[in-house]
């Protein structure tokens, strides 16, 4: 969670933007967000972050991945295909274990 904050707020300093810019493009307060970027707060909902990777810069799978979670689409992909998922992953970790 801190790690995301301290990222948005890096990129959010490069592009010369306030947390008041920012918060009023994806429509947060300025606070909330000062929250989000000092880790008090975890990152805000799909639709928000989605807004806030776009003022950033961040390509969408970009801001997941910094979110620590996957995209809407992804995740109704895993509920719904669970054992497959579980499947493939059990896979992907023996061969990972396999080329250490």
């Amino acid at each position: 969670m801190a790690n995301f904050g301290f990222a948005i707020a890096q990129r959010r300093a490069i592009k010369g933007l306030t947390l008041k810019d920012v918060g009023g493009m994806i429509g947060v307060s300025d606070s909330y967000l000062s929250l989000i970027e000092r880790g008090l707060m975890p990152p805000p909902a799909d639709a928000k972050l989605e807004a806030l990777g776009e003022v950033l810069g961040y390509k969408p799978e970009e801001i997941y991945v910094l979110a620590g979670r996957l995209p809407h689409e992804y995740r109704r992909y895993v509920q719904q295909n669970t054992r497959k998922v579980l499947t493939s992953l059990k896979r992907m970790r023996k061969r990972e274990a396999n080329c250490r």
